[in-house]
């Protein structure tokens, strides 16, 4: 069949608008998809007395990163808490655990901590695929109300989510219709340059967001004679030595780019090193203030916001001036001693004993692993860190005297001693009438034992590692049984030079007394010889002693006493 021009320029149109509607479609498609969906986001809230506040703050924050339109729910946000809350941990590697096992794809988790009757409020933006923290929030806010957790809520999800575009989703980008080209390409063919060119098709103005147009071609040039043609270019020429040898520009944009690199194993050295040690100190502290009596200066400190500062305020002084992502260590440091806190609070109130197991039990080793992903700087290197060698100083190490190794590092101590004792006399006599030989007489013997109490306080001057120099005040009773108890009561210097190994302390000195009541059977002034041995367990002591009398303390005529006491005694080091 013999078709018609006409019919053919008919057939050839029709299909090039049904490939431009087809083009149209395709391209809407792609742009609809190309849109990127909301990223599944889970939030657990931790650290508060008040469980309460706890899912307020977690729900609320949800809430707001969800309506920003980067986040969406999980399908069971609330199940989530609840498996955390139940299981009592806090520790990034059980929470990025539990939230893999919920789908999603990124889990915030907030650290409220009750500090100086405000809260402080730390969020960690974690995603799951590299277990990576990518965002951090910090707020400082008392919260005492709803408007208070909507407050921080919001504050934090406006950190949180600034790192992405806050933009709202754009509208489909409108397809204009492609221009006709079907004329433009059955136009009849250009015509010689030489001849006078008519004015280009005039195609319609792009509007905004349209598809991009081609550019039209380029108008065709004619090849010139070899010989009118322009000599070609030049080469360049050959580069110097100092040319070739000079370094890169790249690399010495990245030096004035960190000016300083920081050694991450070197920062890890310290924190192993000195956190410990940090948080044993500020614990034992604790504890010793907490069990001492208010008339004896304890029960000074606020238990929890106390050992939330006091290990962290103490590190801060080990870490690198500059250091990058600080905050993040100082956050993970908080959770660390957060964990321990609720380890000695799971009863309700703070449990001394339980502080000081927790701290002598605890490993560090997860906390220092946390570290090392957190540090993902270009100036934060990972380079092997030679310890330097301890410097020798004549001076004296200074350690707060509430250490619990102030007794080794030159510190001084006080301690809290009370006790019982078992006291009687050494007679000597003279001369005595005696009324059931009706003679004089002269002798020595032992009176019989009393019963008394003892109780002071001493102090612990450490001269070297092993010998410890220890004065005190004490009020002891001493006396005799005569047939009837005869008790008199003194306040005794004691001076012992005690030489200390490990937790035991064998002790040896001299002792001067004041008789306060002697009864009428004693004088006033008591000196003697004291030993004694102990044990310093933790805090606590437990000993015993000897005091072996030397001045005779008789006021009655032909008799000397010498005062001989075995006692018992238990005490607090502080």
């Amino acid at each position: 069949m013999i078709r018609r021009k006409g019919e053919k320029k008919v057939m050839k149109t029709n299909s090039l608008k049904l490939t431009k509607i087809v083009l149209t479609i395709a391209l809407g498609f792609a742009l609809c998809f190309a849109q990127e969906s909301p990223e599944r986001l889970a939030v657990y809230a931790y650290g508060s007395n008040d469980v309460g506040i706890n899912k307020s703050i977690g729900n609320k924050l949800l809430a707001t990163m969800v309506q920003s339109g980067v986040y969406m729910e999980i399908g069971d946000p609330a199940s989530f808490q609840d498996e955390l809350a139940r299981s009592g941990k806090s520790d990034l590697a059980s929470i990025i655990q539990v939230a893999k096992r919920y789908g999603t794809d990124y889990v915030c988790a907030v650290n409220i901590t009750e500090v100086f009757g405000t809260h402080s409020i730390s969020a960690r933006l974690i995603k799951i695929a590299s277990s990576q923290v990518v965002k951090t929030a910090l707020v400082d806010h008392s919260l005492r109300s709803l408007e208070d957790l909507t407050a921080v809520s919001n504050e934090l999800a406006r950190q949180l989510v600034s790192h992405v575009a806050a933009v709202p989703t754009s509208p489909p980008v409108a397809i204009a219709p492609f221009p006709p080209v079907a004329e433009a390409v059955l136009a009849p063919p250009p015509p010689h340059p030489a001849m006078v060119l008519p004015p280009p098709v005039a195609f319609a103005a792009p509007q905004q967001d349209t598809v991009p147009q081609l550019p039209p071609p380029p108008p065709p040039q004619l090849e010139l004679p070899p010989e009118q043609q322009p000599p070609p270019p030049l080469p360049p020429p050959p580069l110097s030595l100092a040319e070739i040898l000079a370094p890169a520009p790249v690399a010495a944009l990245a030096q004035k780019q960190c000016a300083k690199t920081y050694n991450i194993n070197e920062l890890l050295f310290k924190i192993k090193e000195n956190f410990p040690i940090q948080l044993k100190d500020c614990s034992s502290k604790l504890a010793k203030d907490m069990l001492t009596p208010v008339s004896f200066g304890g029960k000074k400190l606020e238990p929890k916001s106390f050992m939330m500062q006091c290990p962290i305020d103490g590190i801060k002084k080990e870490l690198p001036d500059g250091f990058p992502g600080v905050d993040k260590v100082i956050g993970s440091l908080t959770n660390f001693v957060q964990g321990i806190m609720n380890i000695a609070m799971a009863g309700g109130a703070l449990d001394p004993k339980k502080l000081i197991s927790a701290v002598s039990s605890m490993n560090v080793d997860g906390l220092l692993n946390e570290i090392k992903s957190l540090s993902n700087n270009e100036c934060v290197v990972d380079e092997p860190y030679n310890v330097p060698a301890p410097s020798v100083s004549i001076a004296p190490q200074v350690v707060e005297s509430g250490s619990s190794e102030g007794n080794n590092n030159g510190a001084v101590s006080f301690g809290i001693r009370a006790g019982i004792n078992l006291s009687h006399t050494n007679a000597e006599y003279d001369d005595v009438y005696d009324e059931n030989s009706r003679k004089y007489i002269s002798g020595s013997g032992n009176y019989g034992d009393i019963f008394g109490m003892q109780f002071g306080f001493v102090l612990d001057f450490p001269a070297s590692e092993m010998f410890h120099v220890q004065p005190g005040l004490m009020y002891i009773q001493k006396g005799m049984d005569d047939g009837k108890s005869v008790t008199a009561h003194y306040l005794e210097l004691p001076l012992q030079i005690s030489l200390k190994l490990s937790v035991f302390r064998l002790g040896v000195g001299p002792y001067i007394g004041l008789c306060v009541d002697g009864g009428g059977i004693f004088s006033d002034l008591d000196l003697g010889f004291s030993t004694g041995f102990g044990f310093d367990i933790g805090m606590f002591y437990i000993g015993a002693f000897y005091d072996y009398g030397f001045a005779d303390m008789s006021d009655v005529r032909n008799f000397n006493f010498y005062n001989r006491t075995l006692g018992f005694n238990l005490g607090i080091n502080l």
